[in-house]
């Protein structure tokens, strides 16, 4: 996290608690409310890099389905290894 993104975690709130009534204080619950946001602010960053990671081991195990086969040129429509001549 960078100064500025820190400067507007907990200087909002604090600008924010000019219109609240008198017990708010600036400095009192500007602070708790920046701490607050810091912490959701680095929660959303942890889930976001180990997402990947949780993704698997929260995914349920499903059998795949097979895809379809392909057949290799050397085996013909009938399944009989060199019968590809057409007459």
């Amino acid at each position: 996290m960078d100064i500025a993104g820190l400067a507007g975690l907990y200087g909002g709130p604090m600008i924010m608690t000019a219109w609240y009534p008198a017990r708010y204080t600036p400095l009192g619950y500007g602070v708790r409310q920046g701490n607050v946001a810091a912490g959701v602010t680095a929660g959303i960053y942890l889930i976001r890099e180990f997402s990947p990671e949780l993704k698997g081991l929260l995914r349920h195990k499903t059998p795949m389905t097979r895809p379809p086969e392909v057949m290799p040129s050397s085996v013909s429509a009938t399944g009989v290894k060199g019968d590809n001549h057409h007459e």
